[in-house]
């Protein structure tokens, strides 16, 4: 028996003509490049300098924690003198050491406050830290359940860069 299709049905079971799909493709183009332009705007442009510390923080941490030793550097600055006296290198090498000894490193911030003025920023962090050294759990707080880093940060060539730190621990607060 054969098939029969309504009238108004067969227009629907037609392809579309070339001028609409055409228009549908531009419409579709149009709005993608509307949306990826909105998107950098949003993440780019339009986010504080704040928002960039905080987000070079969690680079920081999540660059830590994944023992991801050149992301790490490239956060330093080449000029970077923490409050000990201690240069680039002497941090990147401790960073080194601390990873061949230490397995599944645990970073948690618990807050971080940061204060932004013109090229500068300060950042006060509060974090816990565990790790497994020599087959043995090791979480590094202090008396306050957690520690405390304190971070002078530079923006140089459009990128927030490590220039200064110090261990603050909770005497210091």
């Amino acid at each position: 028996m054969p098939t029969v299709i309504p009238t108004g049905v067969s227009s629907l079971l037609r392809a579309p003509s070339e001028k609409i799909v055409r228009r549908y493709a531009i419409v579709s183009a149009l709005v993608l490049i509307w949306v990826a332009f909105v998107y950098i705007l949003g993440t780019r442009v339009f986010i504080s300098e704040e928002t960039k510390v905080k987000k070079q923080i969690e680079r920081g941490r999540k660059a830590l924690q994944n023992e991801s030793f050149l992301t790490i550097s490239s956060l330093i600055d080449v000029d970077y003198r923490d409050r000990d006296g201690r240069t680039r290198e002497e941090l990147l090498a401790a960073v080194r050491s601390f990873f061949q000894q230490a397995d599944d490193l645990d970073i948690k911030i618990i807050s971080e406050r940061v204060m932004v003025e013109d090229s500068h920023a300060e950042a006060y962090v509060r974090f816990t830290v565990s790790a497994t050294i020599d087959g043995v759990r090791f979480q590094s707080i202090d008396r306050e359940g957690y520690s405390e880093i304190w971070l002078r940060l530079s923006k140089k060539q459009g990128s927030w860069k490590l220039v200064e730190s110090k261990w603050t621990g909770v005497e210091n607060r």
